[in-house]
């Protein structure tokens, strides 16, 4: 559980920052994030990406396996706005 601060608290277990990263291929990996809990405006992610990420970044996720916790605020992938998120877009395991 993590106890929260008084903004926005963000959890992930792969994080992209920035859309200046191009070609990146992300295969064969297990993500898990399972974490609750915080304060404000909180999630917990399993891949998180730039908020502006288009096909441009030449991104490839390929035979990933990814498991998320049952709270609310657990989701597959977000990006670096936390109001813009995308829960359950893959198969959760």
């Amino acid at each position: 559980m993590l106890s929260g601060g008084s903004g926005v608290d963000v959890t992930t277990a792969l994080g992209i920052s920035s859309t200046s990263y191009t070609g990146i291929s992300v295969k064969n990996n297990i993500f898990s994030n399972t974490m609750s809990g915080g304060a404000g405006t909180f999630i917990h992610s399993c891949v998180q990406l730039p908020s502006g990420a288009t096909s441009t970044m030449n991104l490839t996720l390929n035979n990933n396996a990814y498991y998320q916790g049952t709270c609310a605020t657990n989701y597959i992938l977000a990006t670096t706005l936390p109001t813009t998120y995308l829960q359950q877009i893959l198969i959760r395991l």
